[in-house]
């Protein structure tokens, strides 16, 4: 078994709760059922820059998952989780080409 996934399953055992929710909230996109998550947090004090911390751990641990982070109005930090296959995939799909169209997006598809 992959070594990656196996440290995914060894979080349910923590007990530090704000682990539990990052997991159990990307767990869709870690496995391509959800494409990608926004989230927010804290750009200042220790606990926030904790859990910047301790969710690049999280997210390095897999190779199917990806993230950017975005400040914001200097006061939080913005972080979008996605899964490369599965986003490109939702991209694709035409009821979202004609959205994506009508709001305005130049869309390339290659």
């Amino acid at each position: 078994m992959d070594k990656k996934i196996n440290n995914c399953f060894c979080f349910n055992n923590t007990n530090d709760n704000f682990i539990k929710w990052i997991v159990e909230l990307l767990g869709p996109v870690i496995f391509g059922a959800k494409p990608a998550e926004i989230l927010s947090f804290p750009d200042r004090g220790e606990d926030g820059i904790y859990k910047l911390k301790e969710i690049r751990g999280i997210i390095e641990k897999t190779d199917k998952t990806l993230y950017r982070e975005f400040s914001y109005c200097n006061k939080c930090r913005k972080i979008l989780f996605y899964n490369p296959i599965a986003l490109d995939n939702t991209l694709r799909e035409h009821r979202n080409l004609k959205f994506l169209k009508n709001i305005g997006t130049l869309v390339i598809i290659i």
